[in-house]
């Protein structure tokens, strides 16, 4: 049996995140926001932890309701990221072409369409 996807908008493009790589998704909350331009966009209390949240798309992208926040393994703490939508899971039998280096990454076919497989390890957060 091969790896699950979690398939998520990021602006107009869709990427993929390995199932096993994110801890959960949750609906977009109030956070504690933060003063910084960087794309740390506040911190979020996750039954009583402080997680920092970082927005995949941008530093100005609006905080809107409609997005979501995943919390994913980071540098051996969570850390969640914002994203713009949910789409769905991606079995290994969905996927055309299983992941593999390409420019910029790893890139795999998923009915078609080529997407980028992101890794919250690999993120300067």
């Amino acid at each position: 049996m091969g790896e699950v996807f979690l398939r998520v908008k990021v602006g107009a493009e869709a990427v993929l995140f390995a199932l096993d790589r994110v801890h959960e998704v949750l609906p977009m909350m109030r956070l504690k926001v933060s003063a910084s331009s960087s794309r740390l966009r506040g911190v979020m209390n996750l039954r009583g932890a402080l997680v920092p949240v970082f927005d995949v798309a941008s530093a100005d992208a609006p905080l809107d309701p409609s997005r979501f926040i995943l919390v994913v393994p980071h540098a051996d703490q969570l850390a969640a990221l914002i994203v713009d939508d949910v789409i769905d899971l991606v079995e290994p039998e969905r996927l055309l072409q299983p992941p593999g280096a390409g420019p910029g990454g790893q890139i795999a076919l998923v009915e078609g369409e080529m997407l980028s497989v992101l890794d919250p390890q690999e993120f300067t957060l």
